[in-house]
């Protein structure tokens, strides 16, 4: 991971909120201030298959083109398998490979917040 550095942003302005965005709140930042490193494009994912409760079966996406292949992988897989599932970002750590939650539910995680959606979107 390397350091945060500044970048310029264009800002959609009197754009209309599609139905799937109206629970997003969005402000603006200063890049040069709110983060203190940035990772290179994340190519690798995992998605975690939840069959029941307490039973999932997880698999590593590498060399995936974007988050949007790896979301339309893990929604086809999903529903032809009927269940729902996690995905992952594997970026790198400091001593190793960290996985950020990016949608899905956990079924296993009590001690800790959940999205309130569940993947795939029916």
């Amino acid at each position: 991971m390397r350091p945060l550095r500044a970048h310029s942003r264009t800002l959609a302005q009197g754009s209309v909120a599609k139905p799937d965005t109206y629970s997003v709140l969005a402000e603006p930042v200063d890049p040069r201030t709110d983060a203190e490193w940035e990772s290179d494009p994340t190519l690798n994912y995992r998605v975690v298959f939840w069959v029941g409760p307490t039973h999932s079966r997880e698999y590593d996406l590498l060399d995936a083109e974007d988050v949007h292949a790896a979301i339309a992988w893990a929604n086809a897989e999903a529903q032809s398998r009927s269940c729902t599932y996690a995905l992952y970002a594997k970026v790198r750590g400091g001593e190793g490979a960290d996985l950020v939650w990016l949608a899905g539910i956990d079924p296993s995680a009590h001690s800790r917040g959940n999205f309130a959606r569940p993947q795939p979107l029916s």
